[in-house]
């Protein structure tokens, strides 16, 4: 597989795809239960303007998700492998979210120490890869030296 397939196949971009479609399906049936409702009182422009509202709120999260995406598709041909182990984690402060301190040496020779994304939830969580299976394992990362961001690639072990 080549490289631009295995970053399309990463934990990373895997969890931007399930949120923005979370966010897509959760905006998608409040928008119609909105104007269902106000066109059941004959209020239809008031219902555009609630969702149109709606839409205001909801678009920082559709920027942010899409932005982490595509600057990760695009940027491909810039990202370094390597292999780590996940063995520093962290609890983050939103969503009960887990996230890894990981050390490497880069192609350079720097000794790079960097945190993963947030993307690991708890054994109940059903939209991130679960904590558990991630922990004290070896994976193939992805280090992008121009952003200082890491992608956690595959599980390795």
């Amino acid at each position: 597989m080549d490289r631009k397939q295995e970053i399309k196949q990463s934990l990373d971009i895997k969890y931007y795809k399930v949120q923005i479609s979370f966010l897509m399906i959760i905006y998608g049936l409040m928008a119609v239960l909105i104007l269902l409702m106000f066109a059941w009182k004959s209020l239809f422009s008031t219902g555009l303007v609630v969702v149109l509202i709606l839409t205001v709120l909801f678009s920082p999260f559709w920027v942010y998700y899409f932005y982490r995406y595509f600057r990760v598709i695009n940027n491909t041909d810039v990202f370094e492998y390597h292999e780590v182990v996940l063995n520093e984690p962290h609890l983050s402060f939103l969503f009960k979210s887990n996230y890894f301190t990981v050390t490497f040496v880069d192609n350079s020779g720097r000794t790079v120490k960097v945190d993963t994304k947030a993307i690991f939830g708890p054994s109940i969580s059903i939209l991130l890869p679960l904590f558990d299976d991630y922990f004290n394992q070896k994976v193939l990362i992805a280090y992008n030296p121009k952003y200082e961001e890491v992608i956690v690639i595959k599980k390795l072990t």
